[in-house]
């Protein structure tokens, strides 16, 4: 933990500002694709949602069965000092499970 003073001599007033500041961990959430691949994404997916290439939610049922998308199969969290990262794991759909939404 970290303390910090700050001084604000704002109409000729002076004024000690206390703050803390902790330690910031932030939140990453990724996609993997099947070759390993991993591209970082703003938001939280859950498993068995189908998503396009780019990790985004499709709408069902699917216009045409020639897109390219994934299951999301598998989720895991890995927490280091400073960051959170939350994987999701993505299979690839077959034509036939397309078809089949």
């Amino acid at each position: 933990m970290r303390h910090y003073y700050l001084t604000d001599f704002k109409y000729g007033v002076e004024s000690s500002l206390f703050l803390l500041c902790f330690n910031m961990k932030y939140n990453i959430r990724e996609i993997v694709y099947p070759e390993g691949d991993r591209q970082e994404i703003p938001h939280n997916l859950y498993l068995n949602q189908i998503v396009d290439i780019n990790g985004y939610l499709l709408d069902l049922p699917l216009n045409t069965s020639k897109i390219i998308a994934y299951k999301v199969y598998r989720k895991s969290t890995e927490e280091t000092r400073n960051e959170v990262i939350t994987s999701f794991f993505l299979e690839q759909l077959t034509v036939w499970e397309l078809e089949g939404l």
